[in-house]
């Protein structure tokens, strides 16, 4: 979750670290909803492209 909070968020680890604990509690659920939210959307992605035929092709 560092990496994530650093690469999308632009949050340096001694930021978080030095958080207060609820502070640290919402920042990480934010970020676990957020991951899960894109997997959704690539998941949706990945099933119109199947359904379309416009996904990779099964050999």
């Amino acid at each position: 979750m560092a990496h994530f909070a650093l690469q999308k968020l632009h949050l340096l680890p001694s930021q978080i670290v030095n958080l207060p604990k609820e502070e640290k509690i919402f920042v990480y659920a934010s970020i676990i909803k957020r991951i899960e939210a894109e997997k959704e959307e690539q998941d949706k992605i990945k099933k119109k492209a199947q359904s379309t035929g416009r996904g990779r092709r099964k050999r």
